[in-house]
């Protein structure tokens, strides 16, 4: 006769093992006792709260959600509070909270501990948010920081804001390190910015640095953004040097922003290029893109082409951009079109 299995000690009466049962009971007991810190934490919803938890808040949790909180509310009172949390909390993320609610409060006071950290704090992300919070507080006095930034933080991240920034203040004077930036900068990322920083400011004294990376830089990302910002900066010159690069430059990206930026600048001068683009790049892409800056262009000879090549194509794709362009032409002739010759009088 077998003998009967020996009994588990660890089982009770009804058969199920006691570790079973206790597994969900000690996690029912881990989620209480998580539920009731996360009850617990500190949740301000006022600015007088909201000031003394930044201050005395036990968790960093408890001080980033009172500097979120005081940067919603935008009261100058905080200010204090806030200078002090960006310079000397020892939470990284409630420093960034920081300087994030400083740049929100709109107030002249906030550059003066924002510019500090930028220069001071050991965290790249610390600095790059007070980069980008100089910016969001709009104060033209922030070009001097953000300028050093951007010529001398080792990191290329807040370099990258910083020319982000530069741009966002919208200074004509900030052209210059920004132009300098882009024939000394090592990270394509930082050029790509510049150049974008460089097309919102418009600014003439842009273009030179501009024409000069479209010919020479290494990167075809970075050339691409120098033929994008050179269809919005003021001067002549940058036609020339956008159809020099719609003709020889290697990559297709670049010839075909080439073609976009000389339908950006409107100028008659840019019309013969692309209507040679249209007709002989090997790339469907640019030659589609040169359709469109004739279109943008406008005037009866850029018509003329248009009207030719939605016909008379050889690729259906070329006809129907074409003729998806005449459907959107621009009545308005070139900018630099001369004017009609006065009617003779009497």
């Amino acid at each position: 006769m077998p003998k009967p299995l020996p009994q588990n000690p660890h089982r009770c009466a009804s058969g199920h093992a006691a570790g079973a049962l206790m597994r969900p009971a000690a996690l029912v007991m881990a989620l209480a006792l998580l539920l009731g810190t996360a009850a617990q934490a500190q949740q301000c919803v006022n600015v007088p709260a909201c000031i003394a938890q930044l201050q005395f808040g036990e968790s960093n949790s408890a001080r980033e959600q009172a500097a979120m909180v005081l940067g919603e509310k935008g009261d100058a009172a905080a200010l204090k509070v806030l200078a002090l949390a960006l310079s000397s909390d020892r939470g990284e993320f409630v420093r960034v909270k920081s300087a994030q609610a400083l740049g929100r409060l709109k107030v002249a006071g906030a550059l003066e501990p924002l510019s500090a950290a930028l220069k001071n704090d050991k965290r790249d992300l610390v600095r790059l948010t007070a980069a980008l919070a100089i910016a969001a507080l709009g104060a033209s006095a922030g070009r001097g920081p953000l300028g050093e930034a951007l010529s001398g933080d080792t990191a290329w991240r807040v370099r990258w804001a910083a020319a982000d920034a530069l741009g966002r203040l919208g200074e004509a004077s900030a052209v210059t390190a920004l132009s300098q930036a882009l024939g000394s900068e090592g990270r394509a990322e930082v050029r790509i910015m510049v150049a974008r920083s460089l097309a919102v400011l418009k600014a003439g004294g842009g273009a030179e640095g501009l024409m000069a990376t479209l010919k020479n830089d290494a990167d075809a990302m970075v050339r691409a953004s120098a033929a994008e910002a050179l269809g919005s900066v003021e001067g002549k010159n940058p036609t020339a040097a956008l159809l020099e690069a719609l003709r020889d430059d290697k990559a297709r990206g670049v010839r075909r922003v080439a073609a976009l930026a000389l339908g950006a600048r409107r100028e008659a001068a840019g019309v013969e290029g692309l209507i040679k683009s249209l007709q002989y790049d090997p790339a469907l892409e640019v030659r589609t893109a040169a359709s469109v800056g004739l279109g943008r262009i406008g005037g009866a000879r850029a018509k003329d082409a248009l009207v030719y090549f939605s016909e008379n194509s050889e690729l259906a794709e070329i006809r129907l951009s074409a003729r998806n362009v005449l459907a959107e032409f621009s009545p308005e002739p070139p900018v630099d079109s001369k004017p009609p010759p006065a009617p003779a009088t009497n």
